[in-house]
């Protein structure tokens, strides 16, 4: 980890770890990146604040990741893998940011296909989730389109800016979406997968079809549903609402599955009738 290395090379960025040499581009970077980073992250902008990221790489349940461009070498974003789990769970959480001048230019979208593979490549991970507040809708499309599903909603979740805030549950799986190499669960691209849930939306979608809001759109374009009571593969049609009859809760959010995601309140109204429901 001493030199700029690159641990895997695409069409327009690679991805490499941060170095010392990288201390004066890298801090220069976040200063000017302020108001882009308002208020959803807080970078490392001073050289001590720098020093301990380094520093965290040491442990091996963190990877910290620069996306950098080809042509100029120069840093474009960041990516972090942290509480990297192995045994069962094979799973780690994952942090990002771009930095001003290269947003809006797809670079990220590149760096986050490159790190997937480097994290179910080289990590052996199964599993990488990232939380995400409702509002930072860059983020949301961002993860959306590399092949991150919507698994829930997580009220007052973290807190940031001296406040408790909602994120939504991303997650991407090493079988599942456009980095898995034989589409999902090993299945052939085009063949039908039923994510199942607890007591929550998921979706029934062929693999590598490309998802709104976290819901996959078959050719029927339909949405389907898992609960205790009804199982999965209750379908309605797009634009339908769901009977909430036979267990499932009035209270969900019964939205068109155009919608780009469900409101904060509509799934703290849903969260709090299934924590309160016995069993």
């Amino acid at each position: 980890m001493q030199g700029k290395e690159p641990l895997i090379v695409g069409r327009r960025v690679l991805v490499r770890h941060p170095v010392e040499a990288d201390r004066d581009e890298f801090i220069a970077a976040v200063r000017r990146s302020r108001e882009l980073h308002r208020p959803w992250v807080n970078a490392p902008g001073t050289a001590a604040a720098f020093q301990g990221w380094l520093d965290r790489q040491r442990d091996p349940s963190f990877c910290a990741l620069l996306v950098c461009e080809r042509a100029s070498a120069a840093i474009a974003g960041v990516f972090n893998l942290s509480q990297i789990v192995r045994g069962p769970f094979c799973n780690a959480y994952l942090g990002y940011y771009a930095l001003a001048g290269h947003e809006r230019q797809g670079l990220m979208h590149d760096g986050l296909r490159l790190v997937l593979r480097h994290a179910f490549g080289p990590l052996h991970l199964h599993r990488v989730e990232a939380n995400i507040q409702p509002g930072n809708l860059p983020s949301i499309a961002l993860v959306r389109s590399c092949g991150f599903e919507l698994e829930g909603y997580s009220p007052r979740y973290l807190k940031i800016g001296g406040r408790w805030r909602d994120h939504e549950r991303w997650a991407a799986l090493a079988d599942r979406g456009p980095h898995a190499p034989h589409g999902a669960a090993g299945q052939p691209r085009g063949s039908a997968v039923t994510r199942q849930g607890d007591r929550g939306p998921t979706c029934t979608r062929r693999a590598g079809d490309p998802t709104i809001a976290g819901v996959g759109l078959m050719a029927r374009r339909t949405r389907a549903f898992a609960t205790p009571a009804r199982g999965p593969g209750t379908t309605a049609p797009l634009g339908a609402t769901l009977d909430c009859r036979h267990g499932d809760s009035p209270d969900y959010p019964r939205r068109p599955v155009a919608a780009p995601h469900p409101s904060p309140a509509a799934w703290g109204t849903w969260h709090r009738a299934h924590r309160a429901r016995p069993g």
